[in-house]
């Protein structure tokens, strides 16, 4: 029983030493988690204000996108009313030509009525001839003025389209920065911050 007794208190002690052995190892060969965790919470604090940065970043850009907004919608009801403008100042003109128009044909026929009559109404009807031409020289600077005016409105129109095309784009923008932001604050935001 004796012999027993003792092999099983060296068993017990090559066991212990084998035990120390492998505890000494994996304590030499761990991590220092006193290090991993101050080094953790140095990362989290770097996260932390890289999230702040990017939330304040997120902020001004939802307010410049309101104030571009704002000022499309601004610049638009001004476009509208130029060219409801330029419509009715084209209608009156357009009014105008006409009613010259009827005035010179009747000015004509006048004049065709007073050469016929008589010798000396030959100056009446080269004064109607001098009014026909500065009336054609009018509708001709009235066409003029509507072809400005339309190549004006083609103009704003362009602009205007080029503004909706930055808004859009501005706004897919935006939106590829809330989905990125949304995915997770370990997510590089775009433009490199």
């Amino acid at each position: 029983m004796t012999f027993i007794g003792k092999t099983l208190v060296v068993v017990l002690t090559a066991f212990s030493i084998i035990f120390l052995a492998v505890s000494t190892a994996v304590k030499l060969t761990g991590p220092d988690w006193k290090v991993v965790a101050k080094a953790r919470k140095d990362q989290l604090g770097k996260l932390k204000t890289e999230q702040d940065t990017l939330e304040n970043d997120a902020t001004v850009r939802t307010k410049e996108l309101a104030n571009a907004k704002a000022s499309r919608q601004a610049s638009a009801g001004a476009l509208k009313a130029r060219i409801t403008e330029l419509s009715s100042e084209n209608q009156r003109r357009q009014e105008e030509i006409a009613a010259l128009r009827k005035n010179i044909e009747e000015a004509q026929q006048k004049a065709k009525v007073a050469l016929t009559e008589t010798q000396d109404q030959t100056k009446v009807l080269n004064e109607t001839r001098e009014q026909l031409a500065a009336v054609k020289a009018q509708a001709d600077a009235f066409q003029a003025r509507a072809d400005e005016l339309t190549d004006e409105l083609t103009l704003l129109q362009r602009a205007r389209d080029v503004a909706v095309a930055n808004n859009q784009d501005l706004r897919q923008r935006l939106g590829a920065g809330a989905a990125t932001s949304a995915a997770g604050p370990s997510a590089p935001a775009p433009g490199g911050r």
